[in-house]
């Protein structure tokens, strides 16, 4: 049998025996017990989105900060001490 196949036919019996286990959890599907539940789902996500924005502005920072030495290279103003 071909490789490919022997995937796909794996694959297919995982989702098969999986599809239950898959299945258990509510709240993926949208069904929220009570308002703290949904309250700290949504306090993940904005704690989620603040981390990710934070990092992302930090390497905007940081590229910024390099494109403002190459500049100061490209033009001259950046002197290195004088060894003497």
């Amino acid at each position: 049998m071909r490789p490919a196949l022997i995937r796909f036919i794996l694959l297919l019996f995982l989702i098969i025996l999986a599809n239950e286990v898959a299945m258990t959890c509510p709240v993926c599907f949208g069904a929220v017990e009570s308002a703290r539940t949904r309250d700290s789902l949504n306090m993940a996500v904005i704690v989620l989105l603040g981390i990710t924005g934070g990092v992302l502005s930090l390497f905007v920072t940081f590229f910024a900060y390099l494109r403002k030495r190459a500049r100061m290279t490209l033009n001259g103003s950046f002197e290195y001490p004088n060894p003497n």
